[in-house]
């Protein structure tokens, strides 16, 4: 699939307690398989099978490749340079060498490009806020001595400490996909201690190392912490936190509201980007009133500018110092791969790196306030954080657009940690059931187990420590000691059951006539009951694709090109359609039907032109597919038009009355059906507190 699905398939399997090598045989296994789907759709390949290019040099991916294809694969050391040879051969075979060039250093064979710049954006200023001073009394790097895993831990000593004699602190711990972050705190809620490491897909190695760096830090001082609680946050909190034995687990958007009121009591909206996820929330009063994160792609969070800044060959503590000022061209800010084209296309047209690099921040600031922010939401007190609010030239690209100042805390890089030790502190005193800090000299061993007390069959990680097991990974409500399945459904209640419910109506429709296909993919998967009514209410009847099962195996073979699943699942329920129905309904949608008022919420370019590729899958298909292209911004009287003109061959005896009829009641229908969901919510939400 895509590489940010990769991504976060492989945050998932680093949160459940996988090992790096299990989590890189599972990469290499995709990958391998990936390959199979796009090149082998056809059959199989004829022998000998040799491999070229750098993955060649991937054993695994070589190993797994030949498995599945079925035959050996070739592959040496001059795998990856077969395209540079390939062309010296053919140059030496055509006699193009009467002239040979004398050239001293390589870089004479290039020519300057002679193309003129364009830029689209201003240079960006520094922060309007005026960024903090992100240098403590005390800041410095400290290497774990494990022998397993030895990373690096930024150690920020934020206030002094009493010599001689012990320090009650709370621990505040925030487990992400790329990073891992502590915070110790004194009584008052007051920060005085901060700890920064990546998490390098070793979560428990990862906070090992944190608190190794805490108890140097403590003979440093000559003090010793107490620690009255510990709380866990972030993507591995579950498994992290019942390891160390924590007090209290909360969830990020919590964590970061509480850290921002107390940072900034005057906070009413919340940017916060991360390694591989980003989120919008918004406050009122200091309670949260609103919270959306990106669904899906990561285009728009720190580990993109990381890894752009890494292979542009420029430092992270440089990058914001070499940003500013500087004019940046348009890049894409729709997807990953879209962004990085552009990306090296200015390159290859000249543009320097520093103008590349500032694009990369205006290509993440877009990507975050069109599919992630809902701007007309956007307060007057904004508080960015995260890491990547350490990135002044970032913080400086949001304020461009929004135009008014971001507030940035010297804490930005810690808020999830911090948001939790003060929650912790909060919740009054308890007796703590936190191991310690000296739970970093313990070997604590991962094990792997599979439960066949139901067909969950749910993979459990073990770590035993302490003579005690802690298991994590149960799908259902069953602790490790409770030997028989227990359903975690205990209310009885039934989601999808309730959803069918609310949208359940008696089709009307006579006997015979026209079948109407409708799959069940997509855009289109939400508005399945608003289209059966609408097709209903003209008398056609309507046949869905829920049924389906095979449909991403089934549309891989259909595709003929690279997509990601989603699309594949949308080629594989037009085919299971075309024998069950008469015509095929896929419209065309380049923006979500239901948004907040003045936003623009597009779909990805794949799902803009899905239909018009699934239609012409093949003959039978193109000629089944009514494609309408339904764009509310255009207007109701533009959308009636255009599914006017899609069903009156169809429906000879169609009026435009009539469809405008339709829709105006199947609308109806829809928004009765989600109000009875919002009322069913709100009931439950009230007799269970």
């Amino acid at each position: 699939r895509c590489a940010v699905f990769a991504k976060t398939d492989l945050s998932h399997a680093q949160q459940e307690g996988f090992s790096l090598a299990e989590i890189c045989d599972g990469l290499c296994f995709g990958l391998a398989r990936n390959i199979v789907d796009t090149l082998f759709t056809g059959g199989g390949a004829a022998a000998p099978l040799i491999m070229s290019g750098g993955v060649s040099l991937n054993r695994a991916v070589v190993r797994h490749l030949s498995k599945l294809i079925g035959m050996p694969i070739r592959a040496d050391a001059y795998s990856p340079l077969h395209g540079a040879i390939g062309v010296a051969a053919r140059l030496i075979q055509e006699n193009k060498l009467e002239n040979p060039i004398s050239v001293r250093r390589p870089t004479e064979l290039f020519r300057p490009s002679e193309e003129k710049r364009t830029y689209y954006y201003p240079p960006l200023e520094s922060s309007r806020s005026g960024a903090p001073d992100f240098q403590p009394p005390e800041n410095y790097l400290y290497r774990s001595t494990r022998a397993d895993f030895q990373p690096e831990v930024e150690v920020e000593r934020f206030e002094s400490l009493p010599a001689g004699e012990s320090t009650e602190v709370y621990l505040g711990l925030d487990i992400g996909s790329t990073s891992t972050k502590a915070v110790l705190t004194g009584p008052g809620r007051k920060a005085i201690a901060g700890f920064y490491t990546r998490t390098a897909g070793r979560p428990l190695q990862a906070v090992q190392a944190l608190l190794e760096a805490m108890d140097d830090l403590a003979r440093n001082q000559g003090t010793a912490f107490q620690v009255l609680g510990a709380g866990t946050t972030g993507s591995g909190r579950t498994f992290i936190g019942r390891i160390i034995g924590a007090d209290l687990i909360i969830d990020e958007i919590t964590a970061h509201a509480r850290a921002a009121v107390e940072l900034n009591p005057a906070v009413d909206t919340i940017i916060e980007i991360g390694g591989q996820d980003s989120k919008f929330t918004t406050l009122h009063q200091g309670l949260v009133t609103f919270s959306t994160m990106n669904a899906v792609c990561a285009a728009g969070t720190g580990s993109f500018i990381e890894e752009q800044a890494s292979r542009l060959g420029c430092p992270l503590n440089e990058y914001s110092r070499r940003a500013e000022g500087i004019r940046a061209p348009l890049a894409s800010d729709r997807c990953t791969v879209f962004m990085e084209r552009d990306l090296n296309h200015y390159l290859s047209k000249g543009y320097g790196v520093d103008e590349i690099l500032a694009a990369v921040l205006h290509a993440v600031r877009d990507n975050y306030l069109s599919k992630v922010a809902v701007t007309s939401r956007v307060g007057t007190c904004v508080s960015f954080q995260g890491a990547t609010g350490r990135n002044r030239a970032l913080v400086a690209a949001f304020e461009q657009k929004l135009g008014q100042p971001i507030f940035v805390s010297p804490y930005c890089h810690l808020t999830g940690a911090l948001g939790t030790a003060f929650t912790l502190e909060e919740s009054g005193p308890v007796r703590s059931t936190f191991r310690g800090i000296a739970l970093y000299r313990q070997a604590v061993p991962i094990e792997t187990e599979v439960c066949e007390y139901c067909t969950n069959h749910c993979k459990i990680k073990l770590a035993r420590l302490d003579g005690e097991t802690v298991a994590y990974g149960f799908l259902c409500g069953r602790d490790y000691q409770t030997r028989e399945f227990v359903n975690k459904n205990r209310s009885g209640f039934d989601l999808l059951r309730e959803r069918a419910k609310a949208f359940r109506f008696k089709p009307e429709t006579p006997a015979g006539g026209l079948t109407i296909g409708l799959p069940a993919a997509l855009h289109l998967f939400e508005d399945l009951p608003f289209w059966e009514k609408f097709f209903d209410l003209l008398e056609l009847k309507t046949r869905t694709s829920e049924d389906c099962r095979d449909a991403v195996l089934r549309g891989k073979s259909l595709a003929g090109a690279e997509f990601c699943a989603p699309i594949a699942a949308l080629h594989g329920h037009v085919a299971w359609l075309v024998h069950r129905c008469d015509r095929i309904f896929l419209p065309i949608y380049l923006e979500a039907r239901d948004k907040p008022p003045g936003q623009i919420r597009k779909y990805c370019y794949y799902t803009q032109y899905a239909p018009a590729l699934v239609s012409r899958m093949e003959e039978t298909v193109r000629r089944m597919c009514l494609v309408p292209l339904l764009e509310p911004r255009a207007g109701v009287f533009a959308e009636l038009r255009q599914l006017y003109q899609a069903l009156k061959p169809i429906k000879p005896d169609l009026t435009f009355f009539e469809v405008q009829s339709a829709l105006h009641r199947a609308r109806a229908f829809q928004n009765g059906g989600r109000e009875r969901l919002k009322d069913l919510f709100e009931r439950g939400a009230s007799q269970n507190g």
